[in-house]
């Protein structure tokens, strides 16, 4: 936002220079971005963060000028003259929703002329980039932009009874706004009416119906405080954003909407003419009690790293618009003032303090730590090194926002029973929570091969959520993800690459495993509906599944405008099985000194038959003397039936205090044998 110095030195007459002022709002948290100069006044760009909406206006940067310069802030007291009739007279108020707009304040001007606004509202409002329009208009901005405080003018004689009614709209219900786009209004959007249709879309814009033209000779002045929730899901939903809209999301100020009224009718009244009906209409809901924080000086020196006594305390949060009061020995109970919606919480206090005191004051001192600690947890420690796991593997890791595509992420993950909305999303796009990794992978690997990146390894390590039915918390489980696709080796002319295929992910996952110290793991044919039902299986630690793996299904893969054809291999493992299965510390052994014996076995299987359940029965022969049972071919001879394949396994027996005899040898390959034919 554009500030003029000239126009902050009217309220906060500051003795130094725009330099200056711009040096102290930034130490005091205030960035100050640029200073320009322009038809002979400098404007102090800022940048406002969200959690200050009290500064979005210049009333409120002149409170942090003052009070940072020590100079007086000069207070804004309209004066006006009420010489018309009584406002009751001639328009009604009521208010419906208490909730969702917790004040209501109106006033009635009578008789005034539609005419160009003065030289200088016009050339601060082009400097704050809002383009004048007329005198009623422009002093409405003009308002908004010195106190904060959004305003809206209807043209009475265009009310219906000349009556104002805030209320939820009626599902079904239209208005066509001041942007001439007629929108469809749903029952959560709280509108202004009047007697019988919606004239604005509250705290968001105007409604064309009632708005100020040429021929307007009576008006009525709105100013009110709309929940911000409310103001952000409709603006959302109908993608506006405005003046109006971007104050009452971030909190308004409750109390400042007659004041408001009162300036906006003193500078119609000062600049124009007509005359303002005698009183105001406004509606306020109970509560609305001013917040008490209490600050205790001990603390607040502590977390500063400098002795601040009760004195300089009570000095920064008068100065800053607090009112305090000792309430004890280095105590000070503080009413928050309702411009500062921020402040929750001590340490937000001792925050302010910081910033009228200056960062720029605060020591620099290295932190006394202490120097034992309960260092990370089991599941932590497995967590990371199956990160480090993955980059040496030749992984890249990859971060994806929680929030995601309903749509796609309900093909991943089927019933949307359990699925996690998001009350206020930021987008349709984006507006319920993963139950799986998988979606922002897939979306990953869109966004880099429409880039021309081909050859992909993708990691990521993240949360799922899920909303069991009948369960009133949330679930929630870590996951990682993986994803490859293209080729396995770069380009070479010596070799051919080939494309990666689901062997080259079971290896990763296998390598993984050892790694972290698993002594054994089973792969079964899978069932999981995201992929392909022939090149899929799930994984096994200790009886639990630890998650499955496979190809994506070729209508995933287009869903986000790839190739169906494109092989995309995915696994997706659920991490916190790791708390609860146990697992070997890495163990040095010897080098055996004495050689291996292999031995090759040709076996006639049935063509379903899976080699993990083989291996597994051939190992339970002997486990310590059968060191390896690896599958080197698998064909179908000429002449044997289709429904049987044959498989060629290799045995290595190996003892580690000596070369095992021939004969023993032979037992063992026997008993194999047995075992298989029994078994299978």
């Amino acid at each position: 936002m554009r500030f003029a110095y000239e126009w902050i030195r009217e309220y906060a007459p500051v003795d130094c220079s725009p330099k200056e002022l711009a040096r102290r709002l930034t130490a005091a948290g205030l960035s100050v971005e640029r200073i320009a100069k322009e038809s002979g006044e400098h404007l102090l760009q800022l940048d406002i963060t969200t959690n200050r909406p009290d500064c979005m206006n210049l009333y409120g940067i002149c409170r942090e000028a003052a009070a940072l310069s020590g100079t007086r802030l000069r207070r804004v007291r309209p004066r006006l003259r009420e010489t018309g009739p009584p406002i009751a007279t001639r328009a009604q108020v009521e208010v419906r929703e208490k909730d969702l707009c917790s004040r209501y304040s109106a006033r009635v001007m009578l008789g005034v002329r539609i005419q160009p606004s003065p030289p200088w509202i016009r050339k601060r409002l082009l400097s704050m980039g809002i383009r004048p329009i007329n005198l009623i208009v422009d002093v409405t901005n003009y308002v908004l932009l010195e106190l904060g405080q959004p305003l809206h003018a209807f043209d009475l004689d265009l009310l219906e009874k000349h009556r104002i009614v805030v209320r939820r709209a009626r599902q079904g219900e239209t208005i066509t706004t001041l942007d001439g786009v007629q929108r469809n209004l749903r029952s959560e959007d709280l509108v202004i009416a009047d007697a019988r249709k919606p004239v604005a879309i509250a705290g968001i814009i105007g409604g064309q119906d009632t708005e100020i033209r040429e021929s307007t000779r009576n008006i009525l002045l709105e100013s009110a405080y709309f929940h911000p929730q409310s103001v952000r899901r409709t603006a959302r939903r109908f993608g506006l954003h405005t003046e109006a809209s971007h104050r009452f999301e971030r909190g308004a100020d409750r109390e400042i909407t007659r004041l408001a009224l009162d300036r906006c009718c003193e500078l119609l009244l000062t600049h124009g003419n007509g005359q303002v009906a005698r009183g105001t209409l406004d509606i306020a809901a109970r509560g609305g009690k001013t917040r008490s924080v209490t600050i205790r000086a001990d603390r607040t020196s502590r977390l500063l790293g400098d002795r601040v006594s009760i004195p300089n305390i009570t000095r920064a949060l008068r100065s800053l618009g607090f009112r305090a009061g000792r309430t004890g020995t280095g105590k000070l109970t503080v009413a928050v003032p309702t411009f500062r919606s921020d402040i929750e919480e001590e340490v937000d206090l001792i925050e302010e303090v910081a910033r009228f005191r200056g960062y720029d004051r605060i020591p620099s001192r290295l932190p006394l730590l202490p120097g034992r600690g309960v260092g990370r947890s089991v599941a932590a420690n497995a967590i990371r090194h199956t990160r480090r796991t993955l980059r040496s593997l030749g992984y890249q890791e990859v971060l994806n926002l929680s929030m995601v595509d309903p749509d796609l992420e309900e093909r991943f993950s089927g019933d949307p029973s359990d699925r996690v909305a998001i009350t206020n999303p930021l987008s349709e796009r984006a507006s319920v929570l993963r139950r799986s990794l998988l979606p922002g992978l897939l979306e990953n690997i869109a966004f880099n091969r429409n880039r021309g990146m081909e050859n992909l390894k993708l990691f990521e390590v993240g949360r799922g959520f899920a909303n069991p039915v009948g369960k009133k918390s949330l679930r929630e489980e870590n996951l990682l993800g993986i994803a490859v696709t293209g080729s396995a080796l770069p380009e070479h002319w010596s070799r051919s690459t080939g494309p990666y295929s689901f062997f080259h992910l079971k290896g990763t996952l296998e390598t993984l495993l050892k790694r972290l110290g698993f002594p054994e793991w089973e792969f079964r044919k899978g069932t999981s509906r995201t992929l392909e039902a022939n090149h899929q299986a799930v994984l096994l630690v200790e009886g639990k599944i630890f998650g499955s793996l496979g190809r994506l299904r070729g209508d995933l893969t287009e869903s986000v405008e790839l190739d169906p054809g494109l092989p995309i291999f995915v696994a997706e493992l659920h991490l916190d099985i790791l708390k609860a299965t146990n697992r070997q510390a890495g163990v040095c052994r010897a080098v055996p000194r004495h050689p291996a014996v292999r031995r090759d076995l040709s076996l006639i299987v049935d063509a379903g038959q899976q080699f993990g359940e083989i291996e597994r029965l051939i190992r339970g022969i002997d486990g310590k003397r059968i060191s390896q049972v690896e599958l080197f071919d698998r064909f179908r001879p000429q002449g044997l039936s289709r429904d049987k394949m044959s498989l060629g396994i290799r045995v290595e027996f190996q003892q580690p205090d000596r070369t095992l005899l021939k004969e023993e040898v032979a037992g063992l390959e026997e008993r194999i044998l047995g075992k298989l034919n029994k078994e299978l």
